[in-house]
């Protein structure tokens, strides 16, 4: 197709728009909800991946000592570790280096700690990695029977609740995505619909002087593709400032190194943009081909 003839297709799919904008402004509408939707669920699925990457590689097992704990009672514990044939590695951390670790996680916020007696209030910890996470509550359960232990956390826990998470979020986007794209889809055939039927004479002179098939249906195709468009990026705009708002309330008292600190704007956007862009032009022209075909029959 020659560049005059594109040109002349965008030309038209624009005049066709502003035709009809009340229906136009329907369709960008209804695609920009489902994007935002979509880019929504995006941010959400890349955030819990990450919080479950990052809680991955920690030791998939704390053993937490009394505070009142006896020195024999800790040497107990330790020694029952380095001869336990289901541990990998283990390495225990006194209550200084457990309050230096939490005042590295602040950050900034550390300061707050000043007057915190953490080297008498922290307690002496085991992070431990099993040869075989699953046997993890078997091994907690054993560690609970010893005197100094006043608690024992497996992130196993933690994964299966994120695994669920994404697993549902997916779900719930897949779900959403379904219904909003028939109702584009719906809304933007309509729109096509009624801008051939306002066009119906000038299409039956442009078939009686040998306009071609693609000719006729291409300012149709675009014009679905340019309201999907003005779609998706309205869409993006919305999560990029609604996702800032939300991970500047979030993060003002977390540190960046936490392993439940949310991903920064720009890790979540440029994913979410071309999710969004593509969906966009996709359904728009799609859903504009679908209706040339059935109402232009040529």
């Amino acid at each position: 197709m020659r560049i005059r003839t594109i040109l002349n297709s965008i030309k038209e799919s624009f005049k066709n728009i502003g035709r009809h904008p009340l229906v136009a402004l329907a369709s960008v509408t209804t695609i920009a909800l489902m994007l935002i939707l979509m880019g929504s669920f995006v941010g959400i699925s890349l955030n819990a991946t990450h919080i479950a990457e990052a809680v991955g590689t920690k030791p998939p097992i704390e053993i937490w000592v009394r505070l009142d704990a006896e020195d024999a009672d800790i040497a107990a514990i330790d020694q029952s570790l380095a001869n336990d044939v289901e541990v990998i590695e283990y390495v225990s951390v006194t209550p200084e280096e457990n309050f230096a670790q939490l005042k590295e996680e602040m950050g900034e916020n550390a300061s707050a700690l000043e007057n915190f007696d953490g080297d008498n209030l922290l307690p002496h910890l085991f992070q431990v990695r099993l040869l075989n996470p699953e046997k993890s509550e078997e091994f907690a359960n054993r560690m609970l029977a010893f005197p100094g232990v006043s608690r024992v956390d497996y992130s196993a826990n933690v994964m299966s609740a994120l695994s669920r998470l994404i697993r549902w979020v997916n779900l719930a986007t897949l779900i959403a995505f379904a219904v909003l794209c028939v109702i584009s889809l719906f809304i933007i055939a309509n729109m096509v619909r009624v801008s051939i039927l306002a066009r119906g004479e000038e299409i039956s002179i442009m078939k009686y002087v040998g306009a071609t098939n693609s000719y006729i249906r291409m300012p149709y195709i675009l014009e679905g593709a340019i309201v999907g468009l003005i779609g998706a990026t309205i869409a993006i705009v919305v999560v990029y400032f609604a996702y800032e708002a939300i991970y500047g309330h979030i993060m003002v008292n977390t540190s960046a190194n936490s392993f439940y600190a949310l991903m920064p704007v720009e890790k979540i956007i440029y994913p979410a943009a071309i999710v969004n862009l593509v969906l966009g032009v996709f359904i728009g022209a799609v859903g504009s081909f679908t209706s040339v075909r059935r109402y232009i029959k040529v």
